[in-house]
């Protein structure tokens, strides 16, 4: 088995196709836990299409893509921003789920517009920018994972910007519930955070300084791929966050027709412009 995902949850008008039953472990967890009567924060923005845009910018020390600079000592010297960049979007993911914690009430759910905004402001696509193509496949895997527990957060909050409109939302209302189930999607993820952070700072240290990929490389399209499917599962098709990624799902290559190949049997294309990196477009839904 390739994966092991947590639950997606959404609600029931399509359902994501973007593997087979062999490829996802599908298992369901609790809803959010500010409604549901304990003291953990929640932890859950507008639901991504299936074409997702990803420009991974191929980073070494030296600012400039492919080759690695002779002061990096490690692996991890050169994913400093990456881990920066992940931290912030951990800290701001928490903020935001306090907000969202704070405008629940006995009858009603209020999405005050400062909540609204700190969800929008959270875009874990501009992580892409800091993870470098030709990693070895453990420092990928691990890459990858962290990006897909911090997209599994955001998108569980998909509902609170989706509903704002409509705010205050009666607790007993279709919205109100779909949104609680949704935001209890990410506590899984939150609740790794810190864990999956450590042990790939760990690994990086650990690891030989990484031969940085050429931007228009299939080394640096494949974390565009990888990135794209992770934004699916959890964003695309209605679904709203719970898809975390433990392994890597194996990406084939076709070069045939339209479609460029797979990932975890899911058909892709994937074109490269110098001005905004590598765009993938996955076949789901």
């Amino acid at each position: 088995m390739d994966t092991d995902v947590s639950s997606v949850r959404s609600r029931p008008r399509r359902r994501v196709r973007l593997a087979g039953a062999a490829a996802l472990v599908v298992a369901l967890v609790a809803p959010v836990a500010a409604c549901a009567g304990t003291n953990e924060p929640a932890e859950p923005g507008v639901t991504t299409p299936a074409t997702v845009t990803s420009a991974p910018a191929s980073p070494s020390p030296s600012g400039q893509g492919g080759g690695t600079a002779p002061r990096s000592r490690s692996a991890a010297d050169q994913l400093a921003d990456f881990f920066s960049a992940a931290t912030r979007m951990d800290a701001d993911l928490r903020d935001a789920a306090k907000r969202i914690n704070g405008g629940v009430r006995r009858d009603v759910i209020v999405l005050e517009p400062a909540t609204v905004a700190a969800v929008r402001a959270i875009q874990p696509s501009r992580l892409l920018g800091t993870i470098p193509g030709g990693m070895d496949r453990e420092l990928l895997r691990s890459a990858m994972l962290l990006y897909s527990v911090l997209v599994s957060r955001r998108d569980a909050m998909d509902r609170v910007v989706e509903f704002a409109p409509s705010a205050p939302l009666p607790r007993a209302g279709s919205d109100a519930q779909d949104l609680v189930t949704c935001l209890g999607n990410g506590g899984p993820a939150a609740r790794r955070f810190a864990g999956d952070l450590a042990a790939m700072r760990t690994l990086a240290s650990s690891s030989k300084p990484i031969a940085v990929a050429k931007r228009d490389s299939r080394a640096t399209a494949e974390v565009a791929v990888r990135a794209a499917y992770i934004d699916v599962l959890n964003g695309g098709c209605d679904s709203c966050g719970g898809g975390v990624l433990t392994r890597l799902l194996p990406v084939v290559w076709k070069g045939q027709g339209r479609l460029d190949g797979t990932v975890g049997g899911v058909q892709f294309e994937a074109a490269f412009t110098a001005g905004s990196g590598w765009k993938v477009s996955l076949n789901a839904c």
